[in-house]
C-alpha cells in the first residue's frame, strides 16, 4: 500500500498549548482530592471553555493568557458538554449526567481605550439552572445568535427550549419535542431547529407553534450517531441548505422543507490515498495496531472556514469539500476523541489523557500583530517600480535649455502711495508685512479745539447769546448782556484787583415752593363738552362746589410761566 500523501503544510498543528496545560490543576483541593479529567470543549475568538469530571467549568483567555473557574451548582457532576455563545454579554451552557443545564453570563471587559466617564459598572456572572426536565444525561447544546434561547437535547430523545430574559433576569423552560431515540447534533438558524438523533433527522420550524418535517421519506436500516447541520448558502439568510450525514459515507442535501434536493457519495473517494494532516506527538505504531479496526463512516458534522465540513467518527476526522464533493484530507493517529470543536478556521480536537491539538492553516500569534505606535492616516510607502526609476534616469541625463524649463519672471514694480489717514496709530520702527495681530488703539491724545473755526465774530457772539439764553431759561436766571471789545488787547491786560470782584453773597436763593392741593370739583356725569367756556380771569384759588349740569364750566388760562423751549411740562390749560 503507498504511502499516505502529505496535505500542504499550511494546514497541520504548529505548537503545542503549554501555556494552557501549565495553568490547568491536576487535582481538586481538600482532604479528598481526584484527579481532573477533560470531558469537552468548544471554542470562540477570545476564549476556550473547557468541561470536566469534577463539576468546574475552565475559562480560559486566549490573549491574555489567564484561566478562571467556575463552580456548577451540582459539584462532583461529570459534565457532558459545553456549549458558548458571544453577544452582549458572554453566554455559556453545561449540561452533566443527572440531566441538569447549568447557564453562566459572564459579562464582557471594558476597552481601556474607553474613557472612565463613559465606562459602565463592573457586573458580576450570573449563574442560571435548570433541572428537572432532563431524566438522562446531556448529550447536545445549541444557542441561538442573540443568545436567548438554549436547545438541549438528551439520551431519551427529550428536546427542551430554555428562554433567557436579560432584563428580568429570569429564565424558562418548555418541552418542544420527544423523540424515543438519542439526540445526537442540534442545528438552529433562521428559526429553524435541525435535530439529528440515531433513527433519522427531523426540521422543525416555528411559526406560533413548532411544524415538524422529516428530512427525507427513507428510514435508516441501521441505527447509528449521524449529525446534521444547517448552513447558510451565499449571503442571502433566507438561502439555506441541510447537510444530513447518512450510513455509508452518504450525505444528503435538503432544503428547510425536507425534501432531498443531492446525494453526495464518499466511499469511492476513501478507497484512495487522501493526504494526511501532520501532527506533533502523533499516537505510536504499536497502540495503532492494539485499537480495533472499525468501519469508517461519518458521525457529528461541523462547519469549517466557509464551505467546507468537519465529521468525525470511531477516531478519525474528514476535511470534506461539499461543492467539489472532495476529501481535502484526514486526520488519523488520534487517541480516543471525546471532542472537537471548530471556530472559523481553527479546529480543536480533544483527546484522552488531558491532551488538546489546534489545527489551522496559521499559528496562534500571543501578541496582536498590530503597531500602536503607527501614525493614524498616514499614507503606506510603496516601492517605485524599476521601470520608472530608468525611465527618471534618462530624463535626468539629457539636456535641456534653461529657458524651456525655469522661466523668467518680471519683477513688479510697485508705486509707494500715500497713507490714508485711519484711525489707528502708525506702528513704529516695526514692519508692518511681519506683523499679524490687532492692537487696541490708543486713545491718550485729545484732538478738540485743534481745528480753526472759520465762523465770523458776529455769528459766534450770536451763537453764544443763544445758548446763553437758553442756559439761563432753564435755570430762571435774570438775562445778562456782555459787551465785547475787539480793540482792547486781551494779551496786555492786567488781572483783576480783589475789589473788582462780584459778591454774590446777597443773591437770593431759587426757592420752590410746593404748590397746595387743589380741591376737588364735583362734575356732574352728565355735563357736556359745548358748556365749557374759556376765560382771561386770572387764577384763583378754587373752592369745591357743586355744579349743575345745565351750568357752564369755565376754564382760565394759567399765568405765563418762564420756561425752556424743551420743557416737557403739560399745557397751559386745566379744568376748574
Amino acid at each position: 500500500m503507498a504511502q499516505p500523501k502529505v496535505l500542504n503544510p499550511l494546514l497541520r498543528e504548529w505548537a503545542p498549548l503549554t501555556e494552557l496545560f501549565e495553568k490547568l490543576p491536576t487535582k481538586t483541593g481538600g482532604l479528598f482530592s481526584q484527579d481532573i479529567r477533560l470531558t469537552c470543549i468548544d471554542v470562540l475568538s477570545e476564549v476556550l471553555v473547557l468541561g470536566t469530571n469534577v463539576g468546574i467549568i475552565f475559562w480560559f483567555d486566549r490573549k491574555k493568557k489567564d484561566l478562571q473557574r467556575m463552580r456548577c451548582e451540582n459539584p462532583d457532576t461529570h459534565i457532558t458538554v459545553v456549549k458558548a455563545v458571544s453577544t452582549v454579554d458572554y453566554m455559556v451552557a453545561s449540561g452533566n449526567q443527572s440531566g441538569a443545564i447549568t447557564i453562566f453570563q459572564i459579562p464582557k471587559p471594558v476597552p481601556e481605550s474607553l474613557p472612565e466617564s463613559l465606562k459602565p459598572q463592573l457586573k458580576q456572572i450570573e449563574r442560571y439552572t435548570v433541572t428537572d426536565l432532563h431524566k438522562s444525561p446531556i448529550t447536545t447544546l445549541e444557542w441561538s445568535k442573540n443568545g436567548m434561547k438554549l436547545f438541549s437535547g438528551d439520551k431519551t430523545g427529550s428536546v427542551i427550549l430554555t428562554e433567557i430574559d436579560f432584563y428580568m433576569h429570569v429564565c424558562k423552560s418548555m418541552e418542544i419535542l420527544n423523540e424515543t431515540y438519542e439526540i445526537v447534533q442540534l442545528s438552529y438558524r433562521q428559526q429553524h431547529l435541525l435535530i439529528s438523533t440515531t433513527f433519522r433527522s427531523i426540521i422543525c420550524h416555528y411559526v406560533n407553534k413548532w411544524k415538524v418535517c422529516q428530512v427525507g421519506k427513507k428510514d435508516r436500516k441501521v441505527l447509528g450517531k449521524f449529525g446534521g447541520i444547517i448552513n447558510q448558502k451565499g449571503f442571502n439568510p433566507n438561502n439555506i441548505i441541510l447537510y444530513c450525514m447518512r450510513p455509508g459515507l452518504r450525505i444528503w442535501i435538503a432544503d428547510v422543507e425536507g425534501e432531498v434536493q443531492k446525494t453526495l457519495l464518499f466511499k469511492d473517494l476513501l478507497c484512495k490515498d487522501c493526504p494526511q494532516v501532520p501532527l506533533l506527538n502523533p499516537i505510536s505504531k504499536t497502540l495503532q495496531q492494539m485499537k480495533p479496526q472499525k468501519e469508517a463512516s461519518f458521525g457529528v458534522v461541523q462547519q469549517f472556514c466557509d464551505n467546507l465540513l468537519i465529521t468525525y467518527n470511531n477516531d478519525i476526522i474528514y476535511v470534506l469539500n461539499p461543492e467539489n464533493m472532495s476529501i481535502l484530507a484526514t486526520i488519523n493517529n488520534l487517541r480516543s476523541i471525546l471532542d472537537v470543536a471548530t471556530n472559523n478556521d481553527e479546529l480543536f480536537i480533544l483527546e484522552d489523557g488531558r491532551s488538546l491539538l489546534r489545527i489551522s492553516y496559521q499559528p496562534e500569534y500571543s501578541t496582536d500583530m498590530v503597531d500602536d505606535s503607527l501614525v493614524a492616516c498616514a499614507e503606506e510607502a510603496q516601492e517605485i517600480p524599476k521601470s520608472s526609476l530608468k525611465t527618471f534616469d534618462e530624463i535626468s541625463k539629457e539636456d535641456f535649455d534653461d529657458s524651456i524649463l525655469f522661466k523668467k519672471t518680471k519683477k513688479k514694480t510697485t508705486k509707494e502711495r500715500e497713507p490714508k489717514m485711519n484711525n489707528k496709530l502708525p506702528l513704529n520702527n516695526e514692519d508692518q508685512s511681519v506683523l499679524n495681530c490687532t492692537k487696541p488703539t490708543l486713545m491718550n491724545l485729545s484732538m478738540v479745539g485743534v481745528l480753526l473755526d472759520l465762523r465770523s465774530p458776529d455769528s459766534i457772539v450770536n451763537d453764544i447769546k443763544q445758548k446763553e439764553k437758553i442756559l439761563s431759561d432753564v435755570l430762571n436766571l435774570q438775562e445778562l448782556t456782555f459787551d465785547v471789545d475787539h480793540s482792547k488787547d486781551c494779551a496786555i491786560s492786567e488781572p483783576p484787583s480783589i475789589e473788582q470782584f462780584v459778591s454774590i453773597s446777597n443773591i437770593p436763593e431759587n426757592v420752590i415752593e410746593k404748590p397746595k392741593a387743589k380741591s376737588p370739583v364735583f362734575v356732574p356725569n352728565d355735563w357736556k363738552i359745548s358748556n365749557i367756556q374759556v376765560t382771561n380771569q386770572e387764577y384763583k384759588e378754587p373752592v369745591a362746589k357743586k355744579v349743575p349740569s345745565s351750568a357752564p364750566i369755565p376754564i382760565v388760562r394759567k399765568e405765563k410761566r418762564n420756561s425752556s423751549t424743551h420743557d416737557s411740562s403739560f399745557s397751559d390749560w386745566e379744568i376748574v
